[in-house]
């Protein structure tokens, strides 16, 4: 797949046990694995039909000790990190890791947007980013959630060019995002609802069926964080793995 600027090229999570972590996504996607070794951590490779769809690495207990949490990552894709960040702090941004060479799959970096969210950066080498995407059990949707919407946008626009269209509700607000001609993710504003939860990024896979895939969900030993919900333009239920990482299962209206 080309991964242009401004795309989102990737997504991992981290997780304090390998083991169950792969039989979780191997049972509730498909997915099967390739390994891979770095000096300082595990981490695999999902694939489906043969197609790289995402990854995982291990927290070391130390990671874990320093407060490390399993998380899911989203990354975008960038020609050159090093200028990309260089922008980030002018433009409101925090540096969380500055570019660091990734052996040689490219070279990573992540970011606070001026409201917390974090996300990651990706300068492709060896390693381009997904070979799948918006197909079933593939990452189909990007989200933040955050309580200054307007102020990420604008972040957003002028580091990476984004656009936006703003949708105003009852009590919030959703926000398409949009590259060239192309939606692939939105902004949600935060109210009082979401209580104390800080801004973040969400990830969102495809499924063809929703309950049967939220009933395998808890036999598997996950969590239904948000029960099945209609949004018209299909179905959504947020959900922790065993180990406590959360995304998002998306059917879409047929």
């Amino acid at each position: 797949m080309s991964q242009s600027t401004g795309t989102f090229c990737w997504a991992d999570l981290t997780t304090t046990d390998m083991g169950s972590t792969i039989e979780f996504y191997g049972s509730l996607f498909g997915w099967q694995t390739v390994e891979a070794h770095s000096e300082d951590q595990h981490y695999i490779f999902f694939t489906k039909d043969g197609k790289h769809v995402g990854g995982a690495g291990l927290l070391t207990q130390e990671m874990v000790d320093n407060g490390a949490p399993t998380v899911w990552t989203s990354y975008i894709a960038t020609d050159n990190a090093d200028e990309t960040v260089k922008k980030v702090e002018a433009l409101g941004g925090k540096v969380i890791m500055p570019p660091a060479k990734i052996g040689d799959s490219g070279r990573v970096a992540m970011i606070a947007e001026p409201t917390g969210a974090i996300v990651g950066l990706w300068e492709a080498d060896g390693h381009k980013g997904f070979d799948a995407f918006g197909e079933e059990h593939t990452a189909c949707w990007f989200e933040l959630a955050t309580r200054e919407p307007q102020t990420s946008l604008t972040f957003f626009k002028e580091l990476l060019g984004w656009e936006g269209k703003t949708e105003e509700m009852p009590h919030t607000s959703y926000t398409t995002l949009t590259q060239g001609d192309k939606d692939f993710g939105g902004i949600i504003q935060m109210n009082e609802q979401w209580g104390e939860m800080p801004a973040h990024w969400m990830i969102y896979f495809d499924v063809k069926d929703i309950e049967a895939s939220c009933k395998k969900v808890e036999e598997l030993g996950g969590k239904i964080c948000v029960p099945i919900t209609d949004i018209g333009v299909g179905s959504f239920s947020v959900i922790d793995d065993p180990n406590g990482s959360t995304f998002t299962l998306f059917q879409g209206k047929s």
